[in-house]
């Protein structure tokens, strides 16, 4: 699995930017292990730390952070005294919404709870969770809805963070369902920026597993054709001894051949990655480009052709069925069973 992220942001864009994912699966990566794609996302560095964007349901920016959802039953509050005082919220980063606390000294959590919602006109949820913390929720959901905690007398009696990065955040949007013969899917971060990066991974709702992430993606690296017209190749390496190779160059050049695509033309300097842990390397590449594959330490030289099939979202780069007619090297492809790439 990989994505194309776009438009690109340029660096220094605002914060609130539209940035859209579109991530291609083949059915071979999931069928029968997994049925949903889940987003990261980073807003420090390429390394995180990571965020999901996406949850079970589509839900409002929740703060604090770790505050979980409203029970069903009903839980003891504690008492609160915070009469006199004032909380306030930056909704959207845009609408300040104060409430002041009114009554009879103390007020208990879930009294607090309640004013928050009728003093916010309903733009605000509020609720006493099974840990006995108060939490605060958007009506709004989904990835364009922010809550921020402005410093305000109420806040440190009521639990809520006042620093950054805790008082920041950011709602979610559903998880996206994974359908055999759709080969792509698109998700939305509607709070963006050109300094975030993304990840994704496969999950199984029911048991909870997960697949490995995908390769990362900043939000400013630009992919200026249509994803329709973009295929990932990837490889797999391991050593003698069956262990995976880290580290290890692979580079593709792809000779200028003049190739017009959707108007642009096809040219730029040679694409090198290394493996990662898994000894996995994935490349964005154009569909009928031709490109010679070589892998460090070893006297590979392989020319391949991208596939031309709008509906294949990746391909291994040594299959034999993606081999020009000039290419001498052929790659051995014993029938070996193997492990599912996952984590918990």
């Amino acid at each position: 699995m990989f994505f194309t992220v776009s438009p690109a942001l340029p660096q220094g864009s605002p914060l609130f930017q539209v940035v859209n994912l579109t991530i291609l699966a083949d059915d071979a990566d999931f069928a029968g292990v997994f049925d949903q794609v889940v987003v990261w996302r980073s807003r420090g560095a390429e390394g995180g730390p990571y965020e999901e964007l996406t949850a079970n349901m589509w839900r409002g920016a929740r703060l604090p952070l770790t505050g979980l959802d409203q029970p069903s039953v009903f839980v003891a509050p504690a008492a609160v005294n915070v009469v006199g005082k004032v909380l306030k919220f930056l909704v959207n980063e845009k609408d300040t919404i104060s409430i002041t606390f009114t009554g009879v000294k103390p007020l208990t959590q879930a009294q607090a709870a309640a004013q928050i919602a009728t003093q916010s006109l309903g733009r605000l949820r509020s609720w006493v969770d099974t840990n006995v913390k108060l939490v605060v929720e958007t009506a709004e959901p989904g990835t364009g809805a922010t809550l921020r905690v402005i410093a305000s007398d109420a806040a440190s009696f009521l639990g809520l963070p006042t620093t950054a990065p805790d008082d920041l955040s950011f709602g979610k949007e559903a998880r996206l369902t994974l359908t055999g013969g759709t080969g792509r899917y698109l998700f939305s971060d509607k709070a963006g920026s050109s300094n975030y990066f993304y990840r994704t991974r496969f999950r199984n709702r029911f048991n909870n597993t997960a697949s490995e992430f995908s390769p990362v993606y900043g939000a400013s690296e630009q992919i200026s054709v249509d994803p329709a017209n973009i295929v990932a190749g990837y490889l797999d390496l391991v050593g003698l001894d069956g262990k995976s190779l880290v580290g290890i160059e692979v580079s593709l050049r792809a000779p200028f051949i003049g190739q017009l695509v959707a108007g642009k033309l096809v040219a730029g300097q040679d694409l090198m990655k290394k493996t990662d842990a898994d000894g996995h390397v994935e490349f964005t590449l154009m569909l009928g480009q031709k490109y010679v594959l070589a892998i460090s330490g070893t006297n590979i030289a392989k020319e391949i052709e991208a596939p031309t099939d709008t509906n294949v979202t990746s391909f291994l780069l040594v299959d034999d069925d993606f081999s020009t007619q000039d290419d001498y090297f052929r790659a051995r492809v014993p029938q070996l069973p193997t492990m599912e790439r996952r984590s918990l």
